[in-house]
C-alpha cells in the first residue's frame, strides 16, 4: 500500500514494512527527499551537588617556638644583723646541772611508783600533709609534770631545753629522717612547732610557768616560752647550736607591753641574725598559730616587725 501527496508536499511510502520519504518540486516531480541529519544528543551536565567540596587546610606557617623565658628565683632575703640590740649574753654555768635529765638514774628522785607505767601516749602531728606517728613513755610524761615549773631567774629557763632527752632526740629524728641537711630539718622542726596551738588564757594571765618540752608534744598547745624551748630542744638534739632570744619590751596591740621568747639557729641560713661568739644565729619565731586549721609559716630568719629594733636578752643552749 502507498500513500502519495503532490504539490511540494512531502509524501511517505509504505512498502515491505519499510518506510521511504520523498520530495516533490513545483511540477510534480518526485524526487527522493534527503535523510534527516539528526544531531547527536549531548548528556547533560550534571547538577551541581549541594555537598560542600573538601576543605583544604592552609599550608602552616613553620615558626620556630620562642625559647621559654628564664625564670629567675626571687632574690634571698639581705641578711639583717640585730647584734646591736643585744643587752646581755648569758650562759650556764657548767655545773648547774642544767638540763634536767629525766631518765636512767634521775628515775630514783621521784615517784618509782611511776616506772611501772607501761602505757604510751600516742599524738599524731600532721607536718605538710604528711602524718606522723608518735609514742610517749606516760611515765616520762607525768615524772616531767611533777616537777618545778617556775623560774627564780631568767637563766633558769635554759633548763627547760631538754635536749639530752632521749624522746626528744628520737621524735626529732622520726620527722627529719627524709630530709638532708641540717637547714631543711631545722625548718621541719619549725613547722612541726606551728603545729601546736597558742594558748590565748594562759598567755593573758602572764604567769611564771615554764613546760618542759614533752608537755608541750602531749598537751599540743602553749605560750611563745613553751614552744621556744620545745623548738630548741628538738634543733638542739640534732646538733645545731641554738640560742634564747628574749625580747623583754614589747609593745603588742592595744598598747600593751609584754615579754616574747624565741630562738636563734646557727646554720646556712638567709635573714634576720644576732651574732654570738662570731657566730650567726637566725631568728627562728616559734609562736603564731591559733587553730589547727590555720598553722603558723614563719620562716628562719624571718624576724616580725613587732620586734624589729627591741632590745634583746640572749641565753646560751649548751
Amino acid at each position: 500500500m502507498t500513500w502519495q501527496r503532490y504539490a511540494g508536499s512531502a509524501a511517505i511510502i509504505v512498502a515491505l514494512g519499510a518506510a521511504t520519504w520523498f520530495q516533490y518540486d513545483a511540477w510534480g516531480n518526485r524526487t527522493k527527499a534527503k535523510p534527516k541529519v539528526v544531531k547527536p544528543t549531548t548528556p547533560p551536565k550534571p547538577k551541581a551537588t549541594t555537598t560542600n567540596p573538601p576543605i583544604t587546610p592552609p599550608t602552616p606557617i613553620l615558626t620556630p617556638p620562642k625559647p621559654n623565658p628564664v625564670v629567675t628565683p626571687p632574690a634571698p632575703k639581705k641578711n639583717t644583723n640585730h647584734t646591736a640590740y643585744i643587752r646581755s649574753i648569758n650562759t650556764p654555768d657548767e655545773d648547774s646541772g642544767w638540763p634536767i635529765v629525766i631518765e636512767g638514774a634521775a628515775f630514783q628522785l621521784f615517784n618509782t611508783d611511776y616506772l611501772d607505767d607501761k602505757q604510751k601516749i600516742s599524738v599524731r602531728p600532721k607536718i605538710h600533709s604528711k602524718t606522723y606517728d608518735l609514742h610517749i613513755p606516760s611515765s616520762e610524761y607525768r615524772l616531767y609534770k611533777d616537777l618545778d615549773h617556775s623560774i627564780d631567774d631568767d637563766i633558769d629557763m635554759v633548763s627547760f631545753v631538754t635536749h639530752t632527752d632521749k624522746d626528744i632526740q628520737d621524735i626529732s629524728k622520726k620527722i627529719t629522717a627524709h630530709l638532708s641537711t641540717n637547714e631543711q630539718k631545722a625548718q621541719q622542726i619549725l613547722d612541726y612547732v606551728h603545729t601546736n596551738v597558742y594558748d590565748t588564757n594562759r598567755a593573758s594571765r602572764n604567769d611564771n610557768h615554764y613546760k618542759f618540752p614533752l608537755e608541750t608534744i602531749v598537751e599540743k598547745s602553749g605560750v611563745c616560752r613553751d614552744f621556744a624551748t620545745l623548738d630548741a630542744a628538738m634543733t638542739k638534739s640534732l646538733g645545731l647550736d641554738v640560742i634564747l632570744i628574749d625580747f623583754p619590751d614589747v609593745k603588742i596591740d592595744g598598747g600593751k607591753r609584754i615579754s616574747h621568747l624565741g630562738v636563734g639557729i646557727a646554720g646556712n641560713f638567709t635573714g634576720d641574725y644576732f651574732t654570738v661568739d662570731g657566730k650567726k644565729y637566725f631568728y627562728a619565731e616559734t609562736t603564731g598559730t591559733k587553730n589547727f586549721q590555720n598553722p603558723s609559716n614563719w620562716k628562719i630568719g624571718q624576724l616580725p616587725s613587732t620586734l624589729d629594733n627591741k632590745l634583746v636578752n640572749i641565753y646560751v643552749v649548751k
